[in-house]
């Protein structure tokens, strides 16, 4: 649509075209509207077109000395662009995927440039191709070996333990909260800029944890089922965010129930902590099924209807609970666990027949 702009010679708005664009992808494929690639990619692209003419019109130095004009603006210029992205999808990234990527915003620093280094030879080595074949070899080689670097950066990004935060998923009234913050940010001109940022950005960080303080308390009790093809797994979630689990399903390499069922809903739980964990049955690999849900919570406690009967098992299940600091509970009768006032579960023991009742 640009390109088509500049053939005319009509002047280009880039968000009519960002528009245009993602109403004729839509007409295409509707379903599109709900998939985390389309809203990252025009979300971080409609951040990039607001924010970052604002944040380099207001931030940028405006030293003409040489040291600023050859090193600190280019690098300001390529983190303002990273900034914007991800301020815009940040909303996008917690819902889907509970997450966001500090180390990207260092990153990009480094990513940005090479990107452009990799699409301009690429385009480069197209038009050499149908010029002179063999002068594309050079030019595409140039573009895998930045495409190489870039990926590499990636690779040891994902392998930091800080390069991430673990989010839940951002209540409704937060994220327009935020939203209209972007967008009010986009609309300043250089005379408002200070002033906005002033008194938007602390009352926008004051309303954050009074929401959440409050969603939290006043959020009910809630008891939710996944069915698996191995049996039924409960979870809980308490006045207060104390979340109780409730059966443990099998994890094979088809079957991944802690990552397809449980941890999305703890992250959509709003900051739920999952505190105790309770087996009716005793899974065969009761080690192995337990381990992601150990690794990724602060589980004080796993009531047990019965220990496995396999000696060694039970020495592994002792060990691996030492491990993590998770007390063993083994009920030899009928118990009652009040885990919050007005909330009752009952656990019945038994060989084959064991069960459970949420009042």
């Amino acid at each position: 649509i640009l390109l088509c702009s500049l053939l005319f010679q009509r002047r280009s708005r880039a968000l009519n075209a960002l528009g245009l664009a993602a109403i004729i992808w839509l007409l295409l494929s509707p379903r599109s509207l709900f998939a985390p690639g389309f809203q990252l990619s025009f979300a971080a692209t409609a951040g990039i077109l607001l924010l970052y003419p604002v944040l380099s019109r207001n931030l940028l130095p405006e030293s003409d000395r040489l040291f600023i004009v050859l090193l600190v603006k280019p690098v300001l210029r390529v983190f303002f662009v990273s900034v914007s992205a991800f301020a815009a999808t940040a909303p996008v990234l917690m819902y889907h995927f509970g997450e966001l990527s500090l180390f990207g915003l260092a990153a990009n620093l480094v990513a940005v440039s090479l990107m452009t280094v990799t699409m301009n030879a690429f385009f480069a080595g197209t038009v050499a191709f149908a010029l002179w074949p063999p002068a594309a070899t050079a030019v595409m080689r140039a573009a895998e070996a930045s495409l190489w670097v870039t990926c590499r950066i990636a690779d040891f990004g994902a392998s930091l333990p800080w390069a991430t935060i673990a989010l839940p998923v951002p209540p409704v009234e937060l994220t327009l909260v935020f939203v209209m913050f972007l967008l009010g940010l986009a609309a300043t001109g250089k005379d408002s800029f200070k002033g906005y940022v002033s008194w938007a950005a602390p009352g926008m960080f004051a309303v954050i944890p009074l929401v959440l303080l409050v969603r939290t308390w006043t959020m009910p009790m809630e008891t939710i089922s996944f069915s698996l093809a191995e049996g039924d797994i409960a979870g809980i979630r308490f006045p207060g965010g104390n979340c109780w689990l409730v059966g443990a399903g099998p994890e094979t390499r088809y079957n991944r129930p802690y990552r397809d069922a449980i941890q999305p809903w703890l992250r959509g739980t709003l900051f739920g902590r999952l505190t105790t964990v309770v087996l009716p049955q005793t899974p065969t690999n009761i080690v192995h099924d337990l381990e992601p849900i150990l690794q990724n919570h602060d589980v004080r406690e796993l009531v047990l209807c019965h220990e496995p009967r396999d000696p060694l098992l039970q020495e592994d299940l002792q060990g691996f609970l030492g491990e993590y600091k998770v007390r063993l509970n083994l009920l030899h009768r009928p118990t009652a666990f009040v885990p919050s006032p007005g909330c009752t579960l009952r656990v019945y023991p038994g060989e084959g027949h064991a069960g459970y009742e949420l009042r």
